[in-house]
């Protein structure tokens, strides 16, 4: 789960300000789409096609509540990128962590 979660911060990291030209898709190895990226955001998949993680772009940059989810689809983290605030949550969908970015 760790590397999981891992991952989905690592996508957040790298692409969250990055507009990008075109839109872009990779996929997983089954076939099923792992990641798609446009200049109106960015939305990571777990290879069973549960949504990971949801970014919204706004002039190139993270904006809005950007969320990030467990695989078996409960609330893992949400980032408000505009209050620049964020919350953890526990599997059992109890608040575990929050804090300023």
């Amino acid at each position: 789960m760790k590397k999981i979660l891992l991952v989905s911060m690592l996508f957040v990291l790298l692409f969250a300000s990055t507009i990008w030209a075109a839109d872009m898709k990779t996929y997983f190895p089954n076939g099923k789409v792992q990641m798609e990226v446009s200049d109106q955001g960015m939305k990571t998949y777990y290879e069973n096609g549960q949504l990971m993680s949801q970014i919204d772009y706004k002039n190139g940059e993270a904006s809005g509540i950007g969320k990030s989810y467990y695989e078996d689809g409960k609330l893992m983290r949400e980032d408000n990128y505009d209050k620049k605030e964020w919350k953890q949550y526990s599997p059992e969908g109890k608040l575990a962590a929050e804090g300023k970015m």
